[in-house]
């Protein structure tokens, strides 16, 4: 570099010539500050890329449902698709607008197990979401988790089972995680995980 060599030059001046030699440090000193000041600028525009999002949970919209109706019988409805969801995790129970007891945690073909044998109790065919459904609850403005806590109060923030049509012999299973909504198909299917619960 130019500035390289100017400032090469500096140890070639004896102690008779001080006065040559600090010009030369003061000038190489300026050519260094312009030269690295793009890359400050740069450098200072890039940081907004890694401030953390804001917390779904502190939502400050007029209800923080967002495109959900929810009603206090612990059933959400998204008002675009019509799918109702469960409000909690499965195995907790809605009480006073907040989910009480302890999620289930079961293998991907427990989980389908235990939506049939809800929908026997309850009367409605209750599944495992989608994919896609998960993918329907994200709140682009914010994570961790990435849905919003005013419709599904207490969720956890890990994996939640979605069903897919693989077979089952398969062994991988899909899954959202609620902290920012990434989502993969690469799950063992007999780790033990939370799901939610839908109806059409």
């Amino acid at each position: 570099m130019a500035s390289g060599r100017l400032c090469g030059k500096v140890n070639g001046y004896s102690s008779d010539n001080d006065a040559m030699a600090n010009a030369y440090v003061t000038r190489c000193r300026r050519l260094l500050m312009w030269a690295c000041l793009p890359l400050l600028v740069v450098g200072l525009s890039g940081c907004d890329r890694y401030l953390e999002p804001s917390s779904c949970a502190n939502l400050t919209s007029a209800d923080g449902t967002g495109a959900f109706e929810v009603s206090d019988d612990g059933v959400a409805r998204n008002r675009v698709t019509g799918t109702r969801w469960f409000r909690c995790s499965a195995g907790q129970r809605f009480v006073a607008g907040e989910c009480r007891g302890e999620p289930l945690l079961l293998s991907l073909e427990e989980a389908v197990a235990y939506a049939e044998e809800f929908s026997q109790v309850s009367g409605r065919r209750w599944r495992l979401p989608t994919v896609a459904e998960m993918d329907t609850l994200a709140s682009p403005s914010c994570q961790n988790p990435y849905l919003s806590s005013q419709v599904f109060p207490g969720v956890l923030i890990t994996n939640y089972w979605a069903a897919n049509d693989a077979d089952k012999s398969f062994p991988l299973g899909c899954v959202t995680y609620t902290y920012n909504g990434n989502q993969h198909c690469r799950q063992h299917r007999e780790e033990p995980g939370p799901f939610l619960l839908v109806v059409n």
